[in-house]
């Protein structure tokens, strides 16, 4: 494996741990629909990420006319590209925890 692909073997839990939450000031001191527009993004960017599982099911039905070498990187770029989804929809539901704490609710940080 090349040095440059390599450099995406990372792990969410330690860029992200699932415990990790934004402190409730900065929710609080953000101007105003400065939170619900970043949530837009990131709800943008999560279905985005999710679609990568849609692209190689479609080009894996197709792999005969693809090349060996196309197909081992299609399977390190959709690991990584579903990496990103859970790193976006984890950063999502620590947004929407955000917000839910300025409405006064509570939202779910659990992974599936």
């Amino acid at each position: 494996m090349s040095p440059r692909i390599s450099q995406n073997q990372w792990d969410l839990d330690q860029v992200l741990p699932l415990g990790q939450p934004i402190e409730p000031q900065y929710f609080c001191t953000a101007p105003p629909g400065t939170v619900e527009n970043f949530r837009k993004l990131l709800s943008r960017d999560v279905f985005s990420e999710a679609d990568a599982q849609v692209l190689y099911d479609y080009l894996m039905d197709r792999q005969g006319d693809l090349s060996p070498e196309f197909l081992r990187m299609l399977g390190l770029w959709r690991s990584d590209e579903l990496k990103h989804y859970e790193a976006l929809r984890a950063g999502f539901t620590i947004v929407s925890h955000g917000l839910g704490l300025m409405n006064g609710s509570v939202v779910s940080r659990s992974r599936p």
